[in-house]
């Protein structure tokens, strides 16, 4: 905490130093998270750059009533929201257009290996609000309560996804095993 404080006061006297240390606490973390919402690594890595800069632009909007690291990863959970509005619009307009390109998936390097388990695909398999809750309670390790108050969603619908998620999880783990 008294880390935060020191990033927090630099970042409010716009020193760069505060942007650098800011980086180097929380990039990992927040490209982990990423790369579960995004499902790539380039995605991810844009997504996680986007949120620094949008947290170094906004340090003046950061209440002290949460973790700078809770806040950082609310503004990577809503820039992520506003990529998938984006390309669902694109996709919808240009769905004609493209019928028959194929795209190939993107194999992320090295660092990235650990989420190409075989649990990691069937969590990107998931549909994107299931997939935002069990990152943050599982992969986060967040309270169901910080979970619903960080999505703005009610405590049952939390649990409900969550639920369902877990049980969707489980069958298609044990699916994929017995092949």
């Amino acid at each position: 905490m008294n880390r935060d404080r020191h990033i927090l006061k630099a970042l409010r006297k716009r020193d760069e130093q505060g942007a650098r240390d800011l980086m180097r606490e929380y990039g990992d973390r927040l490209l982990r998270s990423a790369y579960l919402l995004a499902g790539n690594e380039t995605d991810a890595r844009d997504l996680v750059q986007d949120t620094f800069v949008e947290a170094v632009r906004s340090i003046h909007r950061f209440r002290e009533g949460s973790t700078l690291y809770t806040w950082l990863h609310g503004i990577l959970i809503n820039l992520q929201r506003n990529r998938r509005r984006k390309q669902k619009a694109w996709l919808w307009t240009h769905t004609f257009r493209t019928r028959d390109v194929a795209v190939e998936p993107r194999r992320p390097n090295e660092t990235m290996d650990c989420e190409t388990t075989p649990l990691a695909r069937q969590v990107h398999a998931l549909d994107p609000l299931s997939r935002q809750i069990v990152v943050l309670r599982f992969y986060e390790d967040m309270k169901l309560e910080d979970v619903a108050r960080h999505l703005c969603l009610p405590l049952s619908t939390v649990k409900t996804r969550l639920r369902r998620a877990v049980a969707r999880l489980q069958k298609n783990l044990e699916d994929s095993e017995s092949f």
